[in-house]
């Protein structure tokens, strides 16, 4: 028995569901995303960080580390645990699950930076592979556990089996992600003041901006959760499968 390709585009009115179910807590973690993007531009006034895109971006990804590392993961577990009851992740355990398993999963997802950026700075193929083979492993180490070793086998073997199949659900999700930021950038951005430093920490303008782009960067950690949850299912369904483990 095969998952189809509809049932992996299932994942994107999944991960919308969950959106809806736990809006109080992605609303919070929206706005506490929204206060630390605001609070970065006055701080980089402050140091005297020059206002160019390079050190805005270091700024700006400096104090978002807690959520991108720490409490997005945490609710990724969480959101694991409550809908697919996976026994390397319980219910009743997943916040002692997940202290024992974020610092690993984000050491993978640094990893895997570092990889993809590299290969990348090598005409850009090398990069887009790496990406591709081990784009699951830091939410395996996260969600199963074991090493990054472990995690990165898991998601060599399951991509270069189902790559295909994978890349047809991955495609419209990114479609759908960066659909909402062009929304947003046209909406939002285009119509308000230049935003300078001074502007993002003080205009109530691009503080909804930060709000809303957070939200929709949470949607894609959800969307890519539901995702995988059914490559782990298709990966299971083979293992069960007579036929499939003596090919």
């Amino acid at each position: 028995m095969r998952i189809s390709t509809l049932q992996n585009l299932s994942a994107i009115p999944t991960s919308f569901r969950w959106m809806v179910r736990h809006r109080g807590l992605v609303t919070g973690l929206s706005a506490l995303w929204a206060a630390l993007m605001t609070l970065a531009p006055y701080v980089q006034i402050k140091a005297g960080i020059p206002a160019h895109l390079i050190p805005t971006g270091i700024v700006n990804m400096a104090f978002t580390l807690p959520i991108d590392f720490f409490l997005l993961p945490m609710l990724m577990a969480y959101v694991d645990a409550e809908f697919h009851h996976h026994p390397a992740n319980p219910l009743q355990e997943w916040r002692k699950t997940f202290e024992a398993r974020w610092l690993t999963a984000a050491g993978a997802r640094v990893l895997l930076y570092v990889l993809s950026t590299l290969g990348l700075m090598a005409f850009i193929i090398p990069g887009l592979v790496v990406i591709l083979l081990l784009g699951w492993m830091p939410i395996y180490t996260l969600l199963r556990g074991g090493t990054v070793a472990h995690a990165a086998r898991w998601s060599t073997r399951i991509m270069v089996q189902e790559w295909r199949r994978v890349l047809l659900a991955i495609l419209p999700i990114f479609a759908i992600y960066l659909g909402l930021l062009f929304c947003l950038d046209l909406v939002l951005v285009h119509w308000g003041p230049e935003p300078t430093l001074w502007l993002r920490f003080r205009h109530p303008h691009y503080w909804l901006t930060s709000f809303i782009s957070a939200a929709v960067n949470i949607w894609l950690s959800l969307a890519l959760l539901a995702l995988f949850h059914r490559v782990e299912n298709e990966a299971m369904l083979k293992s069960e499968d007579p036929d499939q483990r003596r090919k």
